[in-house]
């Protein structure tokens, strides 16, 4: 029987294997990067990383986030890497160093990073076994409204898992997506989050880490028909539930403001809100369907751009004088609700208008329409985009769509129709 041909990532970690053998790597001398081994060997990326894990696994070779691979002395003096602090001094560091002064004198003992972080109120590190590994993540966009606290709650997951991660924004332009995929394979990365650009098309990126089979999970947008898990809210219940409330108060007449882009998660919100109207017998109608509103995700960190907060406004209130019959405003994210907000005070109409929107602040800071609001929970999104990226890193099998949940809160009083 023909002996079965060794896997072309074997034959480069054995290739490479011989050469640290040899001194023709010596201790200390960074190997090739993923990328010069594609260019070398003419493979895939995913088939250079995997080469490269071997030696890593074998102790071999140890990575440096963003500096590359570097050949150990494995023998038995492998490289020990310092402890957070150590080569800091006592000023720099901040905190006391168990050190004899001139007169012999013991000075205050140096404080672990675990013990510091809790004095901080960091995380706790509850594992070793990640502290090797390095994440991407990419988001399109992110504000108070939401985005804040998902970073925060990844930021912390990380930190906890003592995982290495390096976070880029795009700011909704996906050839900086594309580039910034990029970078992140350069740097070896084990594994990347990523929440996709608004956009009709998907970064061809994207579609060749799925082609690779690289670790990727999405946050908060599904991409339609390719396969990639993904983190999101359970959009269909949030939008029917917060239809149902407008339904309950009486309102039939309810438009649906959104932007050009019809995302996946726009959808379910939209076949959400038309479940809610099918449950009653009632038949949406798309005439009260606004899209083309620009007020995406406006930063409140730069500031949102005036022109487009103009230019929506006005789109709105003139809807409003097309279609007075409408009672009430459901906006499809955060600064959509608030144009409408400034729209319905600009019309005259917020006395009789009610509004709800997805995220925005707790806080109220309109006494009138009376408005509510889906608030995601960007914290368990977090703490899931993480542990189900190990479970792909690892070789796992995940479900496509993994939902979070999400609670609805509002300020005043409703208004209701019947009066």
């Amino acid at each position: 029987m023909a002996e079965k041909e060794v896997p072309i990532y074997k034959q480069i970690y054995m290739d490479l294997s011989d050469r640290i053998a040899s001194g023709g790597y010596e201790p200390g001398d960074r190997i090739m990067t993923e990328k010069e081994i594609t260019e070398a060997y003419h493979v895939s990326r995913i088939t250079a990383k995997q080469a490269v894990e071997m030696l890593v696994g074998e102790g071999k070779v140890i990575r440096r986030p963003g500096a590359g691979s570097f050949v150990t002395d494995f023998t038995g003096r492998n490289e020990k890497r310092p402890a957070v602090g150590d080569h800091l001094s006592e000023d720099k560091a901040g905190i006391g160093r168990k050190e004899t002064d001139a007169k012999g004198s013991e000075r205050d003992p140096v404080i672990s990073s675990e013990e510091h972080g809790k004095k901080k109120g960091l995380p706790e590190k509850d594992s070793r076994k990640y502290s090797g590994m390095t994440i991407g993540i990419l988001f399109d966009n992110f504000d108070f409204a939401f985005g804040c606290r998902l970073l925060r709650s990844l930021t912390w997951e990380c930190e906890k898992l003592g995982i290495h991660m390096y976070f880029r924004c795009s700011y909704e332009d996906i050839n900086l997506e594309h580039t910034y995929i990029n970078e992140f394979i350069d740097l070896g990365v084990d594994g990347i989050l990523i929440m996709c650009v608004h956009n009709d098309t998907y970064d061809k990126n994207i579609l060749r880490l799925v082609v690779d089979d690289f670790p990727v999970v999405l946050l908060d947008r599904d991409m339609s028909n390719v396969g990639i898990p993904c983190v999101t809210t359970d959009n269909y219940s949030a939008g029917k539930e917060i239809t149902e409330k407008l339904l309950e108060k009486g309102h039939r007449n309810i438009a649906f403001l959104t932007h050009g882009y019809f995302t996946t998660t726009i959808s379910e919100r939209v076949r959400g809100m038309r479940a809610a109207f099918s449950e009653r017998g009632l038949v949406y109608d798309d005439r009260f369907f606004l899209r083309g509103i620009e007020t995406c995700t406006p930063s409140e960190m730069e500031g949102v751009n005036e022109d487009i907060c103009i230019h929506d406004i006005r789109l709105i209130m003139k809807f409003m004088e097309e279609h007075p019959e409408v009672t009430a405003y459901f906006a499809g994210q955060a600064g959509i609700g608030r144009c409408v907000l400034d729209a319905s005070a600009a019309f005259g109409n917020q006395e009789k208008i009610d509004v709800v929107f997805f995220d925005g602040p707790q806080e109220c800071y309109y006494p009138k329409p009376y408005f509510a609001r889906v608030i995601q929970n960007e914290k368990e999104m977090g703490y899931k985009g993480v542990h189900y990226l190990l479970k792909r890193i690892k070789g796992e099998k995940v479900p496509k769509q993994i939902l979070t949940g999400f609670e609805i809160v509002g300020c005043t009083e409703p208004m209701d129709v019947n009066k």
